[in-house]
């Protein structure tokens, strides 16, 4: 672990309810970056929790590693996407940090990779460093419609996820992410979307301390669309082309039915008709979705932007700090 530059390092982890695995996981942090970090400071961003743990006023830290936990509560529950960005924003704003690790606290994200994190972060300095699951543990409908939706994002979009929240930011990067408003509608394809720089390292997805996962099929095709939305020009585009490209193709097809009706001597087939008035429906069709589609764009473009450094401050309720008491 001498490849670790030892710095000041900030954790950012969503959480909802879920306050008995935050605890199990903040330990085994602890444990694990003794002597690895310089400082660790983990950013708790209370989603909302109906369970409010910043209730107990007599918790104390009684740690080797983490220097102090930070409980920032929303003022109502906002989705893990959302809670990120406005976590990073809260850092960028209020704490000197050489880098940012982002990972739930449910025991997916393996505390011990963090440690793989460092390694490949103080290799690729001036990267995001994002984990990439090589196994899903998940059921066999779940895996099919995970690997459908790489697919449609793939064709969609023009671009690879095969990636979540958990991640290593250093501070030089974070500065330009609080800017890049798509992070605050779903967070790793924010920063595909961002341009910044970024690469992958291989883990394996951990056992949840306790619970069942709270992703299910809807709350995929959920967070499937919004990761597709961050690129809402771009598959607009795309769509446009392929409406058109089917405009072309009917406009080919009718014309090439009547060039042979009325300029040869070749027989026309009785279903004939039938192809004229299906294209004609195909044309219809594609022109009204180009239409839509031109004035999706039009209406994206005018819209008021959620901005994280600027805007992450109207969804504070309040903030708890708990510092190491060693």
């Amino acid at each position: 672990m001498n490849n670790i530059n030892k710095n000041k390092l900030s954790i950012v982890i969503p959480i909802y309810n879920d306050w008995e695995s935050f605890w199990s996981i903040t330990e085994s942090i602890d444990k694990l970056l003794i002597n690895k970090v310089l400082s660790v400071n983990i950013i708790v961003i209370d989603d909302g929790s109906l369970a409010d743990i910043t209730d107990e006023e007599n918790i104390e830290i009684n740690m080797q590693c983490v220097e102090s936990i930070e409980i920032v509560r929303l003022n109502r529950n906002l989705g893990h996407q959302k809670a990120i960005s406005i976590a990073l924003a809260y850092i960028e704003d209020n704490k000197v940090s050489d880098q940012v690790i982002v990972m739930d606290g449910d025991g997916e994200d393996r505390p011990e990779d963090i440690i793989a994190l460092l390694e490949a972060s103080s290799k690729n300095q001036g990267k995001i460093i994002f984990a990439s699951r090589k196994e899903r543990s998940e059921g066999i409908l779940f895996s099919m419609f995970y690997k459908v939706y790489k697919f449609v994002y793939y064709v969609l979009t023009g671009s690879s996820i095969n990636f979540g929240n958990f991640c290593i930011i250093p501070s030089i990067l974070l500065s330009r992410l609080v800017y890049i408003s798509e992070i605050h509608n779903h967070f790793s394809a924010g920063c595909i979307r961002s341009k910044l720089p970024i690469d992958t390292i291989p883990t394996k997805r951990g056992k949840r301390v306790r619970g069942k996962s709270k992703m299910n099929l809807i709350s995929l095709i959920l967070h499937g669309m919004s990761a597709i939305a961050v690129h809402i020009d771009i598959v607009a585009v795309r769509i446009l082309i392929g409406s058109i490209f089917l405009i072309i193709i009917s406009v080919f097809g009718i014309i090439n039915v009547f060039m042979i009706k009325y300029f040869t001597d070749l027989a026309i087939p009785g279903w004939a008709t039938n192809v004229v008035i299906g294209l004609t429906i195909i044309l219809i069709q594609a022109f009204i979705v180009s239409l839509i589609l031109v004035f999706l764009i039009l209406n994206h473009r005018t819209q008021i932007i959620f901005i994280p450094i600027y805007d992450y401050k109207r969804y504070l309720l309040n903030i708890r700090y708990y510092y190491n008491t060693q």
